[in-house]
């Protein structure tokens, strides 16, 4: 489903560069209205996929879990990336370009707290894990009216109407090919998992993956944060600069993720053991 997206957000992120180098408001507004109705016109096709696998997967996965339980879980699950598709994706694509990905994490962090409690608030009451979804949906409402009065207050000239004609986003298709790559790579495991085997040997990869996962969003917090220099040099023209620093970040994050690996790999059981502790239906030390 991420597929329908792919491209738009890297696509518009190197189109913005070039506008907020020379600070160019009009050239902002145009990049900002073309990404704003690519990501509307995928949202509707986004939203039926979402009702059509929210009914045909509980179907299809091997679980005891009740149908309707999973329909729900799936498609709240669902509705709030269409949220994002619909409303924050523009934003968050102009934040990152303009070094303000800081922004972007602070609002995670804060969605994240609130989902978390949520979660164990609605768990400890033994309520129905369809309704916790619900919960995390409702969190990401109150993450768009954060991303609203964040970007009405500092970005207030932007305007996401303009006419844009026949204008299309700058290599889409080059990124397209990146992105479908990564979506296999990232999601085909739970996919196999979850529909050839069952959804329990799925949840212990899941937690081991988890472990990876975080460690892997800890350091792009980072990277993701200090990126946007490359765009800004590309687009000044000193092409020899531009890969002395691509060079520069590549081997820091590089060399930094292979250490951090490396200490998980020593880690990792012993975290699971802790973590898992009093889980008897599954044998997650595997």
């Amino acid at each position: 489903m991420a597929l329908l997206e792919a491209g738009i957000s890297v696509s518009a992120r190197n189109a913005f560069y070039k506008s907020i180098k020379e600070q160019d408001q009009e050239g902002v507004s145009f990049v900002a209205s073309l990404a704003k109705k690519y990501y509307r016109r995928i949202t509707k096709y986004y939203f039926v996929i979402v009702v059509i696998i929210s009914s045909i997967l509980p179907l299809i996965l091997k679980t005891s879990v009740p149908y309707l339980t999973v329909c729900f879980y799936i498609f709240f699950e669902g509705l709030t990336a269409v949220v994002s598709f619909f409303f924050i994706n523009t934003w968050t694509t102009y934040l990152r370009a303009s070094g303000e990905a800081y922004i972007i994490n602070i609002f995670s962090l804060i969605r994240k707290i609130l989902c978390y409690g949520v979660k164990i608030v609605l768990s400890l009451y033994s309520v129905n894990i369809a309704f916790i979804q619900v919960g995390y949906f409702i969190v990401s409402l109150v993450q768009l009216a954060l991303y609203y009065l964040y970007m009405k207050r500092k970005y207030d000239w932007i305007q996401y109407d303009i006419d844009t004609g026949n204008a299309k986003l700058p290599d889409k298709n080059a990124n397209l090919i990146s992105e479908i790559a990564w979506v296999v790579f990232s999601s085909t495991d739970m996919i196999v998992l979850s529909i050839f085997v069952s959804t329990s040997v799925s949840s212990i990869y899941s937690i081991y993956n988890m472990v990876f996962v975080a460690l892997n969003s800890l350091l792009n917090s980072v990277y993701s944060s200090v990126n946007y220099h490359l765009g800004l040099e590309y687009n000044s023209g000193n092409k020899n600069n531009y890969i002395k620093i691509h060079d520069s970040y590549m081997s820091i994050f590089v060399g930094s993720m292979t250490a951090l690996m490396s200490v998980c790999y020593c880690l990792i059981i012993p975290f699971v053991k802790l973590y898992t502790q009093g889980v008897d239906d599954v044998n997650y030390i595997n």
